[in-house]
């Protein structure tokens, strides 16, 4: 059976497609707001990721440089599971008899040798004993270089993906852009 014209109501294409007078370069593209949206979300989670990553390697930075070392006992160690990182609890004496107890997680230590009872050396901060860790742990140098390159090479793609992508009519509105030639030679029947 066959359809023709305004008959199947619309116009002689495929139902669900675009009718076939339709530039290719509008059919199954996002607009611009679209993708400026996406890329500024892109280049705010990578910012964010990387903000976070710093304040966590100077706060490791000032206690592995000017925190006190001390011996602390273990009291727990979780092991890391997928969905949490591993975890070791400890308590550690202040000069003046205070016994405090802490916890420091971390993705990337797996605190597999301790076990509760053993001693673990730390360091803390004497204006604020709150803030300890075990010692040569947390965001190194290495580790924070690490994540800022891979930030970088995400918004490196991020910028690719930007200048690559064909933002269709408004593109002729780029005031360094030239309008890209249209090839009229395709048909889409």
């Amino acid at each position: 059976m066959s359809c023709s014209g305004s008959f199947c109501g619309h116009g002689g294409g495929v139902p669900g497609l675009p009718p076939r007078d339709t530039p290719h370069h509008a059919v199954g593209t996002m607009g611009f707001p679209e993708k400026v949206t996406i890329i500024c979300l892109l280049v705010a989670l990578v910012v964010s990721v990387l903000m976070v990553l710093w304040n966590v390697h100077v706060k490791h930075e000032r206690l592995q440089k000017k925190g006190r070392r001390v011996q602390g006992e273990v009291l727990l160690v979780e092991r890391a599971r997928e969905d949490r990182p591993s975890r070791v609890h400890y308590s550690f004496c202040l000069p003046d008899g205070t016994e405090l107890r802490h916890a420091y997680q971390s993705y990337l230590d797996s605190w597999d040798s301790l076990h509760r009872g053993d001693t673990i050396d730390l360091v803390y901060l004497p204006e604020d004993p709150e803030q300890s860790m075990p010692v040569l742990h947390g965001v190194t140098s290495v580790e924070f270089v690490f994540w800022l390159v891979g930030g970088l090479l995400v918004l490196g793609l991020v910028v690719f993906m930007l200048r690559s992508w064909d933002f269709g009519p408004e593109e002729s509105t780029h005031p360094h852009r030239k309008p890209a030639a249209r090839d009229s030679s395709h048909s889409y029947r």
